[in-house]
């Protein structure tokens, strides 16, 4: 009897691991304006949590006033459509950005007890009464 000799051949996988930087775009989804008086509430769908929605302040810089502006600062800029307003000159204007995160939804709302019946009205939580 012969016996047979079993070699193990063991390759080293060459793992290609490069690290790719993807820059973070932005892109607008859609813009919420609450009414006067009314909140903007965060409803996180996997925790079941309501909570007023945290924003950010964002400075955009602001364009050069096409006209001379005056010894205080204002000046006028033209639109588009050709009808004028009065801006400050080279101050950048500040805005709210919404800080998103994931399995949440946003309602405006006045106060918490109206998010509730909203929600109940869309469909996204429902109320059993015993």
């Amino acid at each position: 009897m012969s016996m047979l000799e079993f070699e193990e051949v063991i390759k080293d996988k060459v793992v290609d691991e490069r690290q790719i930087q993807q820059e973070s775009k932005k892109e607008i989804i859609g813009s919420i304006v609450p009414k006067r008086g009314h909140t903007l509430y965060e409803i996180n769908l996997k925790e079941h949590t309501i909570e007023p929605a945290e924003f950010e302040d964002q400075s955009v810089p602001f364009k050069q006033v096409s006209e001379k502006p005056t010894s205080k600062g204002l000046g006028l800029q033209t639109n588009k459509n050709g009808s004028k307003k009065i801006v400050l000159d080279g101050l950048p204007s500040v805005r709210k950005v919404l800080i998103r995160k994931k399995n949440c939804i946003y309602i405006s709302a006045l106060n918490y007890k109206n998010v509730k019946k909203k929600l109940i009205k869309r469909g996204v939580i429902k109320i059993v009464k015993k």
